[in-house]
């Protein structure tokens, strides 16, 4: 064969006879049907090892003409497409087989490296057990792999938003009312029952019991007892200061408690300057009256008190707790009913005691830091057990502050109306034997 510019001399698809065709600009070889299968051959092949032969016999092979094919004759042209196919494969040497485009150089950041995970080999040859240095050479591997793992450092305890409350066994409950019951009283193995039974019958005599508060009738304690009618607020007095009684006697004289218990009649005068406090333009400026500012100085260990308590009686018939918190800057509602009064009423009553006790804080001289006199924030729990009648109130409202100073909202939930009785009782015979006599 004979190659100029120009021609190029080919095997015709018929006759087997090289075939030459002019075009504008020179001459166009057009391949003939072995040399087609042998590239497409050559490319399929052109990853393996045999890259060099590419003289494939054709003798199976067949033209359109039934004619058996013949072996390529032309050996320059091979030559030459040989090396066109060995500048292809050192081209293609970057290219990725599996994914037919260049691996990045680079990283977005989005994916995780490939972490070394152990081999899942259940049982493993004997081969493989003395190449890797036996049984405990396979377990240390996968040890190994194991602690190569990263950790998350995402809290696994999931949040109350998630799981919602929490409902705790009657078992962790009683466990929880006697914590309580004997962090506010003395503790120990008291009968109650035996000495509630002893002043039901001392009631049947009338008599009066008289604390440094006020003085509480035989007739009104029975009304603690039974609670079919509204307690006065006199009564929820004697209540409060038997309760702050308690809580003292059970402190250390050398360690001051961190909360103070307060009555009605302070919470009365002290709401009732609201009106006055609104309309002054300047707050720093408002001065509280001297009976409010003195019932919060005669209160011991006020000036380091971080909580203070007291019963708030809205309408003259339905009782709330409050805890005016320092540490947390928040009113608390302890709610016994949260049924009667919606948010926003209950925030109404309440929004006075959040803007005016910053102020009077600061008039008595306590250091409120940063904060200033900032609005507290209000808080009204809703975890607590919730009681319908409305006699019950005063009273649960008593108990709640006393649980929710030993141990805040968890121990309020072991304040449920099944055991309110039980509460009750020891409520009244410690308020006896604390200013009577022992029964």
């Amino acid at each position: 064969m004979v190659l100029a510019w120009g021609d190029v001399t080919c095997s015709s698809s018929r006759e087997g006879k090289p075939t030459t065709q002019r075009g504008g600009c020179g001459h166009q070889t057009i391949p003939d049907a072995t040399t087609i299968v042998s590239d497409a051959i050559n490319f399929s092949n052109r990853d393996g090892d045999n890259v060099s032969n590419a003289n494939i016999g054709l003798s199976g092979v067949t033209d359109k003409s039934g004619q058996p094919g013949v072996q390529a004759a032309h050996s320059s042209s091979q030559c030459a497409h040989d090396e066109q196919l060995r500048s292809d494969s050192q081209m293609d040497s970057s290219l990725d087989p599996a994914l037919l485009f260049p691996n990045p150089t680079f990283s977005l950041g989005l994916t995780q490296e490939a972490q070394g995970v152990p081999p899942n080999n259940t049982n493993p040859s004997a081969d493989t057990v003395e190449e890797g240095g036996g049984e405990e050479h396979v377990g240390a591997t996968i040890e190994e792999a194991r602690l190569a793992c990263r950790k998350s450092k995402r809290r696994k305890v999931p949040t109350k938003s998630l799981m919602g409350e929490y409902e705790c066994d009657k078992g962790f409950l009683n466990r929880t009312r006697k914590a309580v019951t004997d962090a506010i009283y003395k503790g120990g193995n008291i009968d109650y029952a035996a000495k509630f039974a002893a002043l039901m019958d001392k009631m049947k005599t009338p008599f009066q019991i008289s604390t440094q508060r006020g003085n509480i009738q035989s007739t009104e304690l029975y009304q603690v007892v039974e609670r079919a009618t509204q307690l006065s607020a006199e009564v929820v007095d004697v209540l409060m200061f038997h309760t702050s009684t308690l809580f003292r006697s059970q402190s250390s004289p050398n360690q001051q408690p961190s909360y103070v218990f307060m009555d009605t009649q302070f919470v009365y005068h002290f709401t009732t300057l609201y009106t006055k406090f609104s309309k002054v333009s300047k707050k720093d400026s408002f001065k509280f009256t001297g009976n409010v500012v003195d019932m919060l100085l005669q209160l011991p260990s006020h000036a380091d008190a971080l909580r203070f308590y007291f019963p708030f009686n809205l309408d003259k018939k339905y009782w709330v707790a409050i805890c005016v918190d320092c540490s947390s800057w928040s009113v608390t509602v302890l709610d016994y009913n949260n049924d009667i009064r919606t948010d926003y009423m209950m925030n109404k009553e309440v929004r006075p005691i959040a803007l005016m006790f910053p102020y009077l804080l600061k008039q008595v001289g306590r250091q409120l830091g940063s904060r200033g006199c900032k609005v507290m924030a209000i808080e009204r729990l809703r975890t607590i057990p919730q009681q319908n009648a409305v006699t019950q109130l005063a009273v649960a409202s008593v108990l709640f502050i006393q649980a929710h100073a030993v141990g805040g909202v968890d121990a309020c939930k072991c304040i449920t109306p099944d055991v309110l009785d039980s509460h009750v009782e020891r409520l009244v015979v410690t308020l006896y034997e604390t200013n009577v006599g022992p029964l």
